[in-house]
């Protein structure tokens, strides 16, 4: 596992190595202790000086946890999911965050690497000037892992636009299939947004001691900012499914125009297969059947047929 402990002083952070973990929290010192990795064992020993409960321990190594928020005796327990923002990843691939606020401690969880965590600690020094509190390192890491859904959701409604227009333009089967992926894409991130705005409720109407006063700010401006997020959202899904249908139409329309144009040869055709059938019956009485301008007869009388369907199709507006 790869660890890396921050000491948190009203003017300064510290990183020190994590053996130091023990003799911090005895001195009182308040730590952020972030933690990247899958391995139960070494986690549950990591972890053993704050005293957590075993469940709490279980659900931190879990590889997909639907967000939650639990109160114990000493500390709260929150899980969050953030976009992935590691290059080459789907972009609604998204990363599990487990987090553990105590008074004077916050530890956070994560099996991949996350791009908020970074953020976050460089902009240390300016949260802390706000509060000291970890619970204002909480409220910045849901603020990010927040604020990563935005360009993804711009990208997407760029896309469906995109697509919808293009599909409609040219309905194929690969622009079908680019809109049923990007549709998936927002159901996707919908199923992601949306248990983040309840967790960010949820918190937010306990009014829980751990938790700052600056900190419940910067968690309220981050409940507003996941609520317009899953509202695009929702303005998405009901693009794609429009889009979608616009694009079944299209293809419908397309599919139609083709049946049309070969229902309109084959009738044409049908006539002059019967003429030439029944004139190459060997029959006396047939006109002009003696000479050469049985030819011409054949011809004549084809070319009139041809006319008056076409006459017929244009009077009743078939073509």
């Amino acid at each position: 596992m790869e660890t890396k402990l921050v000491v948190i002083r009203e003017t300064s952070t510290e990183i020190v190595p994590v053996d130091r973990l023990k003799e911090l929290i005895s001195n009182g010192e308040t730590v952020w202790l972030d933690i990247l990795g899958k391995d139960p064992v070494e986690f549950a020993g990591l972890v053993e000086p704050f005293g957590f409960h075993p469940l709490s321990i279980e659900d931190a190594m879990e590889a997909v946890l639907r967000p939650k928020v639990e109160t114990f005796l000493n500390y709260v327990f929150l899980a969050v999911r953030t976009i992935n923002h590691e290059a080459g990843e789907r972009p609604h691939d998204t990363i599990g965050l487990k987090l553990f606020l105590g008074e004077r401690f916050l530890v956070s969880v994560h099996r991949r690497p996350i791009s908020s965590i970074a953020a976050v600690r460089e902009r240390l020094p300016q949260l802390l000037r706000r509060s000291a509190h970890p619970s204002i390192i909480l409220a910045g890491l849901c603020s990010d892992a927040i604020d990563y859904f935005d360009p993804v959701v711009r990208e997407l409604e760029d896309r469906i636009e995109e697509l919808e227009e293009a599909s409609i333009q040219d309905p194929t089967v690969v622009a079908g299939e680019k809109l049923v992926n990007a549709q998936r894409e927002v159901f996707l991130l919908r199923r992601a947004a949306g248990p983040v705005r309840d967790l960010l409720v949820t918190t937010l109407e306990r009014a829980n001691p751990l938790i700052s006063v600056e900190s419940r700010v910067h968690l309220r401006d981050a409940l507003d900012e996941i609520r317009r997020i899953t509202e695009a959202l929702n303005g998405l899904r009901d693009l794609s499914i429009g889009a979608l249908s616009m694009y079944q139409a299209a293809l419908d329309n397309q599919s139609n125009a083709i049946m049309k144009f070969l229902s309109i040869v084959a009738t044409m055709t049908l006539p002059l297969t019967v003429i030439t059938g029944f004139y190459g019956m060997n029959i006396a009485w047939l006109p002009f059947s003696g000479g050469h301008t049985s030819f011409f007869f054949v011809l004549f009388l084809m070319s009139l047929t041809l006319l008056a369907l076409l006459l017929v199709f244009k009077r009743k507006h078939w073509l």
